[in-house]
């Protein structure tokens, strides 16, 4: 009984999927004598408005990462390939990574390489990485909540979020 009706069945779904095609090619072919060369939605005004407006999104706000070089774990090396995944290739919204007082330049160095930046982002100056000059201070970043992630709106000077849980 159920091979009958599977039978049944793909008959029935073979005729469907035949129907469907012919129709979709006649579509095409209305298609192209109505519209000939010429798309049925022209997107390109929207897409640069869209480009534009992503462009100064990311020019406007400020992204801070705030750190310290012994965390290399999971949850470290993830949130850094999140962040970087972000960055905006024409460097106009820079990732800018501080590190905790007493952070040798050799142990920033390492850090940074376990954590798969690049030297080219760093002299492209998509990444910055800074010694802390008193930017956990000023933000009031306690080391115990590293890492920690802050955005800030550039034109207020207003902090926007802060991430801590990842």
């Amino acid at each position: 009984e159920r091979r009958r009706y599977a039978d049944i069945w793909m008959r029935v779904e073979s005729r469907r999927a035949e129907l469907e095609l012919a129709f979709e090619v006649e579509r095409m072919a209305a298609a192209q004598r109505v519209l000939g060369d010429m798309k049925p939605i022209d997107d390109t005004a929207f897409k640069a408005e869209w480009a534009q407006e992503k462009k100064a999104q990311r020019e406007r706000y400020s992204v801070k990462l705030f750190m310290d070089t012994s965390c290399r774990d999971r949850r470290c090396k993830d949130l850094m390939r999140d962040l970087l995944a972000s960055l905006n290739p024409d460097g106009t919204s820079p990732l800018e990574i501080f590190f905790v007082e007493g952070s040798t330049s050799e142990a920033i160095g390492s850090w940074a390489q376990d954590m798969g930046i690049s030297t080219d982002v760093v002299r492209l100056k998509q990444v910055s990485l800074n010694f802390d000059s008193g930017q956990f201070k000023q933000y009031g970043i306690e080391a115990e909540s590293l890492p920690e992630v802050l955005v800030l709106d550039r034109l207020s000077g207003e902090l926007k979020a802060t991430f801590t849980d990842y």
